[in-house]
């Protein structure tokens, strides 16, 4: 009598792969997601933690600079200066805001077809950045620039 071996699962030598996603494929799929989420991660993190010290170190610095500076420096740098304020929130900074201000009411010819647009900002910003209260007397005589 001969016995031969009964296999529970034949080989198929001839078989055709299922076409789908193999393992190796999925793997490759969660390590790239993996490393994908921890750059945005990474990413997202520094973004919250603020800017670069230096960058801000040298824009402060430069707002400084241009708040001692020559009015139509300043005038013409308003914009960029009154958002370096708002941003840092640096008291030092209010000089140039009250200076700003002071044009503005004086009628500097530095100042000329800026004046509205000038008083409103300086205004906006004197209502809303808590370090900008102590200039509230600026308040009304700019509203009346307009």
């Amino acid at each position: 009598m001969h016995l031969e071996p009964v296999y529970l699962v034949a080989p198929q030598p001839d078989a055709v792969r299922p076409a789908g996603i193999r393992r190796r494929a999925v793997a490759v799929w969660v390590a790239a997601g993996f490393v994908a989420g921890l750059t945005g991660g990474a990413g997202s993190t520094w973004l919250a933690l603020g800017r670069d010290p230096d960058i801000a170190d040298d824009t402060m610095r430069w707002a400084l600079t241009v708040q001692e500076g020559d009015l139509e420096a300043l005038v013409a740098a308003h914009e960029p200066f009154l958002l370096t304020f708002v941003e840092s929130g640096d008291r030092a900074l209010l000089f140039g805001v009250r200076r700003l201000a002071k044009a503005v009411l004086a009628g500097e010819p530095s100042v000329g077809g800026l004046r509205a647009d000038l008083a409103a900002r300086v205004a906006g910003v004197i209502r809303h950045a808590p370090d900008a209260r102590e200039l509230a007397e600026f308040l009304e005589p700019l509203a009346a620039c307009r």
